[in-house]
């Protein structure tokens, strides 16, 4: 079909696909209803390079998951003559369970090796699944592709852009808005060439200018509202065609025509009389085998015309057609279980179906919601209905649809008879605030668990696990919780809970739950006590024993932790990278904010500053918004350890100080406390002594109050190291036995930190150099420079000066490769200190002739910094601050610092 006055929109589409940049590109059409986008859709599928695959959003299926994408999920699936991942799980295998990311990867696996185009219809009614499927193709397919959606305005669009711009795309938005009055006027004559100028103008100005209803209203005289279209288009129509209407509106999606046969239990003549002449009316349409209705706008008008008992007529007639269908995928059920509930038949049997599924977490919210109805209905008995509202609760749990789990738990909660369901219950929600930290309402909830009497053993053992993390996470008493917790883990192997035996009492099929709560709560233990080696140990076996992908993620998120603290960095950053994407990919909020700290160190550690710093900032951001306190508490940490060494050491040092100030928990305080020390002296040195000592012993009062084994020892540990650097050993000597004093396991990045300890004490180059070599080994990029300088400091004290100028230049260039201008400062002011040339930095561009150093110079001269906080901030001496003051003023032909400013502001506009 001609496409009228799209002339600038066609121009855009040819040029979006003509761009072969090597990167993912994506243009949205929004647009009003009736505007055209379907139709500049067909336009651009015919200039599409590469693959061209489709997905379209339906209304009527926007709660039935991967609804909008199977149609090109099985066509990839059927691509290949050879059986792959993709085609065995869209068979069902009912031995396997199917999580989303299983199903995304399998689908990018196909598209490897090929470029291609997407084209997206309806984006505001996608499903969440085939929105979170394309979010992944966008981020992990590695040939580049061309996405094209279309989209109503609104929530849905705007929504669709924030997340596409989450996955580092730009996007084009391309407003397709009404036509012209000429172009509107030559479409309207187009339809019907006996319609004057005039009474065209007359059906464009009704139209709004809408394609759409340029076209209907075009062949319809005098209507100008869907309502009077649709009347006038049905005027003398019997009642198969309405029924025929109905049918198709409450159906919401194009099959093929044999298949309205036998939904309607219609002969093959009876349906083809109907479709051909609603097809003469104007109101559906045949492509290939398949009909459907012209246009939403006309669905949603019949559905809103259509009387109740005719709609839900439709609906129990589909449903029982999709329910006898041969081998009906999960998906299908899902349909067939949404038309049954909006039919008001009952739906008992088909949701105990879907939520014994081994592909069950694939459903995803919308599934939840069904499923939540079909729980809610009324003429169950009391044992169909406990289990229904167990079952949702249960899943909800699983997916990480935190909120949705609350409210089903508190339902189960309420409505139950059974004391040993109802304590179940209780402690989920507690567990559920527990995780949200919320720990008032955690302990609120346990509290009402102990209350009901007549409870089993492993709801017994639950207890004791929320107990365990109450007391270690929310009250602080770590070695109380670390007893219970021990506890909890022996009466779980007298149980048997360790082998995955049943236990002969578990009707409610809680031991897998169970299981990996005591595990978690070992897992807090061994973390508190300092026993990293035994974290890591507990952290494999929550992944053995994870029940669902949510569990599982868990374990790995766990694992990176514990291997951060173990010193094996490498293979942290690899888990956590992994467990970031598949949180972003599946849209677990919580993942994201509970590990997402703990991913910000280790690309931190491993000196990618910029990620780091880009990282911590979204965890705080979505922590903020969701209320995770202590998941700002350590991405904040990340953020200011990033300012410090990126250049702008006094604004770390001083947030440092503030977030201390800020900071109620003791617990929390004394890690800031050790931070601070350790930065001051590690920036200046001898000079920071007096401060050094006033942060360490605020920080010695804080330790009785944390009560914290593993928390003392870090901060003895560090305190050491920190007056060994600020000149004083005697200091460090004593911090040494308050950390043995502890008693905690050595583990090997304990011992790395008690060889670079000893070695700062002695100011010995050899003990250094292997300290510098055993924390480069485990992947400790940043640590490693810092003990370089440590290292030229001593080589120099010894007389090895030009083994020192090496150092300090080896220690400059990797600062310099990695963003660490702080690191690079020192390096350069111990060079000036030897009296040995600098390191020269790649200059990228000149500014008004000034050299680097000048350049920095000048650029805090005119944000206001005096010559002393100059000197301070580039580690030089005031007079070589004044000289270069001197220098840039010449050079830059200004008189003063006010003058500079002005100049300095106008060539940075005209760069």
């Amino acid at each position: 079909m001609r496409l009228f006055g799209r002339d600038q929109e066609k121009a855009s589409l040819e040029a979006f696909f003509a761009d072969r940049s090597g990167e993912h590109r994506l243009m949205l059409l929004r647009g009003d209803p009736g505007s055209g986008k379907s139709a500049l859709l067909e336009f651009a599928a015919a200039r599409a390079p590469g693959l061209v695959l489709s997905v379209g959003g339906m209304e009527a299926l926007r709660h039935v998951e991967l609804a909008a994408s199977m149609g090109m999920l099985n066509r990839l699936a059927e691509e290949t003559e050879e059986e792959n991942l993709l085609s065995r799980l869209l068979d069902e295998d009912p031995a396997a369970r199917v999580a989303p990311i299983q199903l995304f990867e399998a689908t990018r696996r196909l598209l490897e090796g090929q470029s291609g185009s997407l084209l997206i219809d309806d984006v505001q009614w996608l499903d969440d699944l085939s929105l979170g499927l394309i979010l992944y193709l966008l981020k992990n397919a590695r040939e580049p592709s061309h996405l094209l959606a279309a989209s109503r305005p609104g929530v849905g669009a705007s929504s669709f852009l924030e997340e596409v711009r989450k996955a580092e795309v730009n996007p084009i938005v391309l407003e397709v808005g009404p036509l012209e009055e000429a172009h509107g006027v030559e479409l309207a004559m187009s339809m019907r060439p006996d319609l004057s100028r005039e009474a065209a103008r007359s059906i464009w100005e009704r139209a709004g200018g809408l394609p759409y209803w340029l076209i209907a209203l075009s062949g319809d005289r005098e209507q100008a509202s869907s309502d009077e279209l649709l009347a006038s288009r049905l005027r003398g129509a019997g009642s198969d065609v309405i029924s025929f209407l109905v049918h198709m509106a409450v159906l919401g999606r194009p099959v093929p025509v044999e298949r309205h046969g036998a939904m309607l239990d219609w002969g093959a003549a009876r349906v083809e009389e109907a479709v051909h002449d609603l097809e003469s009316r104007g109101l559906i349409r045949r492509r290939f085998d398949q009909v459907s209705l012209v246009h939403d706008l006309i669905r949603e008008e019949v559905i809103a015309q259509a009387g109740e008992e005719s709609r839900q007529g439709s609906h129990a007639r589909i449903a029982r057609y999709l329910e006898t269908m041969e081998h009906p995928r999960t998906e299908i059920l899902l349909e067939a279980l949404h038309h049954r509930l909006e039919a008001g038949a009952p739906a008992r049997s088909q949701a105990l179906a879907l939520l014994g599924s081994p592909r069950r977490q694939l459903l995803g919210e919308g599934g939840l919601a069904n499923l939540a109805r079909a729980a809610d209905q009324p003429g169950l008995d009391n044992e169909e209905a406990a289990l229904l509202r167990r079952s949702v609760a249960q899943l909800a749990t699983d997916i990480g649809a935190a909120d949705i789990a609350s409210r089903r738990w508190l339902l189960v909660f309420e409505q139950s008879g059974d004391p040993v369901e109802r304590v179940w219950a209780a402690c989920q929600m507690s567990r559920i605030a527990l995780r949200s930290e919320t720990f008032g309402d955690s302990r609120t909830w346990l509290d009402m668990a102990r209350a009901i009497p007549d409870t089993d053993q492993l709801n017994r053992i639950e207890m004791a696990t929320l107990e365990a993390g109450l007391l270690m996470q929310g009250e602080r008493r770590q070695q109380d919780g670390h007893v219970i917790a021990e506890g909890a883990m022996a009466q779980a192997r007298e149980l048997g809970l360790m082998l995955g035996e049943e236990t002969g009492e578990d009707r409610l099929e809680r031991a897998p739950a169970v299981r990996v709560d005591v595990l978690q709560a070992a897992y807090d233990s061994a973390m508190i006590s300092a026993d990293q080696l035994r974290s890591l140990e507990v952290a494999l076996m929550m992944v053995d024993a994870a029940r669902s992908e949510l569990e599982r993620l868990v374990g790995l998120g766990q694992q990176g932790r514990a291997l951060i603290r173990v010193g094996r960095l490498a293979e942290a950053r690899s888990i956590l990278e992994s467990l970031w994407q598949q949180s972003h990919e599946m849209a677990l909020v919580t993942m994201i904010v509970r590990f997402g700290p703990a991913y910000a160190t280790s690309l931190y550690e491993t000196g990618r500053l910029a990620d780091a710093a880009r990282v911590a900032t979204e965890v705080i951001r979505l922590a903020e918004r969701h209320g995770f306190p202590r998941s700002v508490y350590f991405a904040r940490a990340t953020t200011e350890l990033s300012t410090l060494v990126g250049g702008d050491w006094r604004s770390g040092l001083d947030v440092m100080r503030a977030s201390v100030e800020g900071e109620e928990d003791p617990h929390y305080r004394l890690t800031m406390w050790h931070r601070v020390a350790t930065y001051l002296s590690r920036t200046m040195g001898a000079r920071s002594s007096s401060d050094v000592s006033q942060v360490l012993d605020a920080g010695w009062e804080d330790v009785g109050l944390a009560r914290c084994a593993r928390c003392t020892s870090e901060f003895a540990l560090a305190a050491a190291e920190a007056s060994a650097r600020a000149g004083m050993p005697d200091d460090a000597e004593r911090w040494l036995d308050r950390f043995r004093e502890t008693r905690v396991p050595y583990y090997p990045l304990i011992e790395a930190g008690l060889q670079l300890t000893r070695a700062l004490i002695d100011r010995d180059p050899v003990p250094l150099q292997l300290a510098r070599d055993r924390f480069s080994e485990m992947g400790y990029r940043v640590e490693r420079l810092w003990i370089g300088l440590d290292l030229a400091g001593a080589r120099a004290a010894q007389a090895g000066r030009p083994q020192a100028a090496d150092t300090y230049r080896e220690v400059a260039g990797e600062a310099e490769q990695m963003g660490a201008a702080t690191l690079q400062l020192l390096a350069e002011k111990g060079l000036r200190d030897l009296g040995a040339r600098t390191w020269r930095r790649t200059v990228t561009g000149e500014i008004l002739g000034l050299t680097r150093r000048e350049l920095e110079v000048a650029q805090m001269a005119a944000a206001g910094s005096s010559n002393r906080e100059i000197a301070e901030s580039l580690f030089l001496s005031k007079k070589t601050v004044e000289r270069h003051l001197s220098n840039i003023l010449a050079k830059a032909g200004v008189r003063n610092r006010v003058e500079l400013a002005g100049l300095l502001a106008k060539t940075a506009v005209d760069q």
